[in-house]
């Protein structure tokens, strides 16, 4: 513009410099270039529009009295230009954002009665700008509404309530002025109606307690107060589906098509040499699907919110303290409070967090409350097993007390209470009732670990906490019943032990104890196995497959080798061709297929490159070996090897006669099998010929000699020749044309474990016991009155 002034560019250039110094936020070089515009383009119907923006410049510098100044002229000069209600607004945000919110206010008011006018002229009311002023007039109501605070005593959080529902009052109507101006910014204030409900239910729940209150009348006053919350949280969300069904509305009013394709920007032609003035972007379709997009997220975000306010119920009442002090009166308060008060708010919060499930996938939403609620549905139904896993480890430890005061009792005089009024009978009792609630507490836990797979289940839920959960079930299982084997195992002990104490002494303190410690051991062992079988049955539904599973094998074939032997969780070993195995073109008659043929002098073959994959419908795909071109050994001068009359393939014989020794080769993979190999499978072909061998021992000869072909060798044609330790596959492969294709070979065992087997072969053949003599004496006087049978044994 200085250098062409008489240019044709020159005048767009020069407005182009003005958009952009305001754009670098140069304000006072942006005024420059609009006086200089204005003094050199003064037809120009620009140079209004840049006087006008001087004085929202000169705000920007903070110089009132000159922005001022600009605005009294340009209403003298166009008293009916639609910007003069801009002059108003202007003023008012100046004021606004210095924190003046009175002064801007009276602006904002004025600048909305002077689009009155002009809409009531007829004229062009300027309804952007005139929605913009009533948006900050919200703004303003809205930094009074934030600004309350819900405080105790009881009547200032009365009186703020009421307070903050007047001002909500206020504030959807103005939002709602705000969207009939049917501007851009009507979009924001659709949504900003659906938020204000929000912000009134998060002041809400985080009003403050009266801190007198006792812990118990705390926790009945923030659950009221979270009940309530939810109601409002519900209010907001059922705002926020208003927002997402309005906005398409507003927008197809306003002319815009949330559903077309975005318009991609055509790429300028810069050999031109006309320059082109800069025009503002129309982002109004940007505004709806921003804020339509925001009320989607709003809705996951809220319904999460929902299910949080009952989540703290649930943490608060399961951390409720029994007022009690007796342990079996302290389980049943603390399971009535998990069941009266803790189930509902867990699956009051697990509706919560289905619906926004249920509500996400309506609206097509993605996002981190959806997610998060997924997880959050396993991890709240997880509590209450977790609880029960806890009371029934309590109910196992309280056991352990009662077992030393019923001690206490039974060495003093016979009916003998003690401080709490008690004889042995009833600690007895209380003892017999602390280890059945263990049972029933146990088999609760593993009952609600079910269920939280169930909800899984049928809510297609997919993450880590299922495998946390199926963990958790078994190893619940096989601690809690561990804990039980050392009681029962030390109850027999002390059995044991009053029963010779009464036999020495004639006390029947000692003879009740004897029977008292029996029924536990009884109890003890009954109960471990019903904990157990519930577990393995949950296994089998929910095919669980982890490290716990294999020790809750190891527990039941304790008590049933045979029946869960087949149960165990077994080791895979895989087989396969590749370059650890060892060849050689060395014929080595009767040796070189056996397990202590020593191969140290043996090659490693060469993955060869493959083209075909027979193993495919397998899943697999084993790499073909053969022996390097570079590398393979020539048996040429040991022609003995191939007159041997032990080599029983007479296409190896001819091989020996005809063929050169290059095109045989002999092979072998050394693996060790740790256990008992209960099912397996070998798949094998080879370019050409081959035969195969385990152990030394002939498996099978390839019949048809085709490649493409794979042959199979079921388990049982192999497994007899397995051996624990160290195996040994040998095949002999004949590729005659010399295409050098390879060998092939995929294989698998499946193998119980060493010591599951090592301790079910202890089970079935039981090592001799010794008896210390005072048990022997026990089991002498307990059995000396029976009547033996007399009839046929069956």
């Amino acid at each position: 513009a200085t250098n062409y002034p008489n240019s044709e560019n020159a005048e767009p250039a020069l407005y182009d410099a003005s958009l952009y110094y305001q754009k670098g936020k140069d304000w006072q070089n942006a005024i420059r270039i609009n006086n200089q515009y204005i003094a050199k383009y003064p037809n120009e119907p620009y140079s209004i529009d840049l006087f006008f923006n001087n004085a929202k410049l000169y705000l920007k510098l903070n110089n009132l009295a000159k922005a001022n100044q600009i605005y009294e002229q340009f209403a003298k000069k166009y008293p009916n230009d639609p910007r003069t209600v801009t002059a108003f607004y202007e003023r008012g945000k100046y004021y606004y954002d210095n924190g003046m919110y009175d002064k801007a206010k009276k602006e904002l008011n004025m600048a909305l009665a002077r689009s009155e006018q002009l809409k009531k002229a007829g004229g062009d009311y300027n309804a952007f700008v005139a929605a913009e002023a009533v948006n900050l007039l919200a703004d303003i109501l809205h930094k009074e509404f934030l600004a309350i605070e819900l405080k105790q005593p009881p009547s200032n959080i009365k009186a703020n309530l009421a307070k903050m529902k007047k001002l909500m009052g206020q504030l959807i109507d103005t939002y709602r002025k705000v969207i009939s101006y049917a501007s851009p910014r009507s979009f924001e204030a659709t949504y900003d109606i659906a938020k204000i409900y929000e912000e009134f239910a998060d002041k809400f729940i985080s009003q403050e307690i009266d801190p007198n209150l006792d812990e118990d009348k705390k926790f009945v006053a923030r659950k009221t107060i979270n009940d309530q919350g939810y109601a409002l949280y519900d209010k907001a969300v059922d705002q926020y589906k208003m927002v997402v069904d309005k906005i398409p509305v507003l927008a197809q009013k306003l002319g815009i098509d949330l559903n077309a394709p975005r318009d991609t920007a055509a790429v300028q032609d810069t050999s031109a040499l006309a320059v082109s003035r800069v025009a503002a972007v129309d982002s109004t379709r940007d505004l709806a699907i921003k804020w339509h997009e925001k009320a989607k997220t709003k809705i996951s975000e809220l319904l999460f919110k929902e299910a949080e306010l009952t989540a703290q119920n649930v943490y608060k009442a399961i951390a409720i303290k029994s007022p009690y002090k007796k342990p079996i009166e302290t389980l049943v308060y603390k399971y009535q409070v998990l069941q009266k008060v803790a189930l509902p708010a867990i699956q009051k919060t697990i509706n919560a967090h289905l619906r926004n499930l249920q509500e996400s996938k309506a609206l097509g939403l993605s996002n981190k409350y959806v997610e998060e609620s997924k997880r959050q549905i396993l991890l709240i139904s997880n509590v209450l097993g977790e609880q029960y896993q806890n009371l029934a480890f309590f109910s196992l430890d309280r056991y352990k007390n009662e077992i030393k005061k019923l001690e206490d009792l039974i060495e003093q005089k016979y009916g003998t209470v003690n401080a709490d009024g008690e004889d042995y009978f009833v600690v007895d009792n209380n003892a017999s009732q602390l280890i059945d609630l263990s049972k029933e507490l146990s088999l609760a836990s593993i009952k609600s670990y079910e269920n939280s797979l169930d909800l899984a289940n049928n809510n297609n839920i997919v993450n880590d906490l299922i495998k946390t959960t199926k963990n958790d079930l078994v190893r619940l299982a096989i601690e809690i019943t561990d804990k039980m084997a050392v009681l029962a195992d030390s109850a027999k002990a002390r059995s044991a032990y009053y029963q010779a104490r009464f036999d020495s002494t004639q006390n029947y303190n000692y003879d009740d104890a004897a029977g008292f410690f029996e029924n536990y051991f009884v109890m003890l062992n009954g109960h471990s196995r019903e904990v157990l079988d519930a577990a393995y049955d949950a296994k089998k539904r929910y095919n669980i497959r982890n490290i716990w599973v294999n020790k809750l094998i190891y527990k039941l074939l304790q008590l049933d080798p045979l029946k869960y032997a087949s149960e165990v969780e077994k080791e895979k070993l895989v087989i396969q061709s590749d370059s650890t195995w060892v060849y050689s073109t060395t014929y080595y008659p009767e040796q070189w297929n056996k397990v202590d043929f020593n191969d140290s002098s043996w090659a490693h073959p060469q993955v060869m490159v493959s083209y075909q994959n027979q193993f495919e419908e397998l899943g697999v795909n084993p790499d073909a070996i053969w022996p390097p071109l570079s590398g393979v050994q020539n048996s040429a001068n040991d022609t003995t090897a191939f007159q041997d009359s032990t080599l029983q393939s007479d296409s190896l014989n001819t091989m020996a006669n005809t063929s050169q020794p290059d095109t045989l080769v002999f092979f072998r993979k050394t693996f060790y099998v740790n256990g008992k190999p209960v099912k397996g499978v070998i798949y094998i072909t080879a370019d050409e010929d081959f035969r195969i061998y385990l152990n030394g021992e002939y498996l099978l000869d390839d019949e048809k000699n085709d490649y493409s072909v794979l042959d199979t060798l079921d388990f049982s044609t192999f497994d007899i020749y397995l051996k624990k330790g160290k195996n040994v596959i040998a095949v002999d492969v004949e590729d005659r044309d010399m295409t050098r294709g390879g060998l092939k070979v995929y294989g698998y065992l499946e193998i119980l474990p060493e010591d599951i087997l090592k301790k079910a072969e202890e089970m079935a053949h039981p090592k001799k016991i010794i008896v210390p003599p005072s048990i022997l004496r026990t089991i002498n006087v307990l059995n000396k009155d029976r009547i033996s049978f007399k009839g046929e044994m069956r």
